[in-house]
């Protein structure tokens, strides 16, 4: 998936944890396809939780939040 692909509001929310630096560099097309899977709200849920984590005990930003993004996405095929 490419962030043009993502509903505006999930646009905005990951450009942000890229211009604050609390994500390294651009998502790849696996994370943001990630995003585009899941519900707009769920999607906005998920990355407002990564951006209100402590950031600074964690090794690598990006698959922490691929973490948290593939939680989400189990969680709703659970359903």
């Amino acid at each position: 998936a490419t962030i043009a692909e993502l509903p505006v509001t999930v646009q905005y929310a990951v450009q942000n944890l890229q211009a604050t630096g609390q994500i390294n560099g651009p998502l790849d097309d696996g994370m943001l396809g990630m995003v585009k899977d899941l519900p707009e709200n769920l999607a906005l849920q998920a990355l407002q939780k990564f951006a209100s984590l402590d950031k600074s005990s964690m090794r690598n930003k990006t698959a922490y939040l691929a973490g948290l993004l593939r939680r989400e996405l189990e969680k709703i095929h659970r359903r």
